[in-house]
């Protein structure tokens, strides 16, 4: 404001302390100020002004542009009589010549996590605040969900409600890692493969009130989405077999499938809460015999303990079978989960016939004896070994005998006989 001084006129400037305890509400403000200099001379003045009732330009930050300030205030403080509960992140930027511009990040609930919407615009704030607070957000990135499966296709579009024309529209899609897309479509189809962060950005057009027939206001207006893929955990004791002389056998098998986070049992047939909005189905959890040259029965194919029951000789490969669907309102997802890893069960006719220096007199009954032996010769599958050589309580089988190889992970682990106990 003008302040006269020996006949010249000199301009006071009065910026308040950058902090929460100095942010004005949303409305009309009065100001009355009075200034006396050293001589007793004083100049007054009073007005009124207005914040986030209407589109005003606001400036943007320039790139030599540094953040002054940064404070969080509830949003009750701008909006007292609101039903919206939340918070405003405030950053202030001050440029080399000391311009100032501002950035609002609007959060919902009492954490500053996943912002939902940001602008530099006072009046777009107050317009999403109070949109939002009847249930009709300004901004609103789809899918609704908040978790998908890896490997689903991701359709990411938005709807905006404010006040204004969109003329432009640029996507930031990026995950965890180190995949991105940007794009000024209006929507982006997207490979799931990790916790991924979505980004619009929307460049508003809005008439200027006091000038209507002048250039319009230039906004934007942004949301973010973050999008979780549901993990799945399954484990399973991996290589197991028994020898057979009359070709039947039963191994015990066991593992297990969980969702990670909740470790929630996969058990089929339940309904699991993922978030506030998701339900997951466990359509299918049970062992499946996916290779092999034997058919062994499962004695429960749906619980995580079981048995194997062989009949003939041979071996199988199992892994967990699974699938799940997610529901989320409206939308659906689901998964056929791939296995990471596989089991190899077997049940093989063997011979086997050992040497010893001496064998003690008598009948053992009853009680344990330790004898040295010369030589085993053992012969499994057709392959024969001549064993002579013990380390502790166990001899080695050199080389090991392979009895199956995996058909789906191919560099994995053999099921092997390479030690006799």
């Amino acid at each position: 404001m003008p302040c006269p001084s020996k006949g010249s006129t000199k301009t006071f400037i009065y910026r308040s302390p950058l902090n929460a305890e100095n942010v004005l509400s949303i409305g009309t403000h009065s100001v009355d100020v009075t200034l006396t200099d050293s001589a007793g001379h004083q100049a007054s003045a009073a007005w009124f002004f207005t914040v986030g009732i209407k589109p005003v330009s606001s400036p943007l930050v320039s790139a030599d542009a540094k953040n002054i300030s940064s404070f969080t205030v509830n949003v009750s403080s701008l909006f007292p009589d609101s039903p919206f509960n939340g918070l405003l992140l405030v950053n202030v930027f001050e440029n080399q010549k000391g311009d100032r511009s501002f950035e609002y990040v609007l959060f919902k609930g009492d954490k500053v996590q996943n912002p939902y919407f940001k602008t530099s615009s006072l009046f777009l704030l107050q317009n999403s605040i109070t949109k939002s607070a009847i249930g009709r957000d300004l901004l609103i990135i789809f899918p609704k969900t908040r978790f998908a499966f890896l490997g689903n296709i991701i359709n990411f579009s938005y709807s905006y409600s404010g006040v204004g024309t969109i003329i432009r529209t640029h996507w930031n899609i990026s995950d965890i890692q180190g995949n991105l897309v940007t794009s000024e479509e209006t929507n982006v189809s997207w490979e799931l493969k990790s916790y991924t962060m979505a980004g619009i950005f929307l460049t508003v057009s809005m008439p200027n009130p006091d000038d209507p027939e002048g250039d319009p206001i230039i906004e934007t207006v942004s949301s973010a989405k973050h999008l979780s893929n549901i993990e799945i955990i399954t484990t399973l004791t991996d290589r197991d077999f028994v020898l057979t002389r009359n070709g039947t056998g039963t191994i015990n098998i066991s593992g297990e499938r969980l969702v990670l986070g909740s470790r929630k049992d996969l058990i089929e047939g339940d309904i699991i809460n993922i978030g506030d909005q998701g339900r997951l189905s466990v359509v299918r959890s049970r062992w499946k015999i996916v290779a092999g040259d034997t058919q062994p029965k499962i004695e429960n194919p749906l619980a995580t303990e079981t048995r194997l029951l062989f009949s003939t000789t041979g071996y199988v490969e199992m892994v967990h079978d699974i699938f799940l669907v997610l529901n989320w309102e409206d939308e659906r997802y689901t998964s056929d989960v791939p296995p990471t890893e596989s089991a190899l069960y077997g049940n093989f006719a063997h011979k086997a016939t050992a040497s010893f220096d001496k064998m003690p007199t008598g009948i053992i009954w009853g009680t344990a004896r330790n004898i040295k032996f010369q030589r085993i010769d053992l012969e499994i599958k057709g392959e024969k070994r001549a064993v002579t050589s013990q380390v502790g309580s166990y001899c080695v089988i050199n080389p090991p005998i392979i009895l199956a190889r995996s058909q789906l992970f191919s560099e994995s682990k053999p099921l092997m006989a390479n030690a006799l106990f």
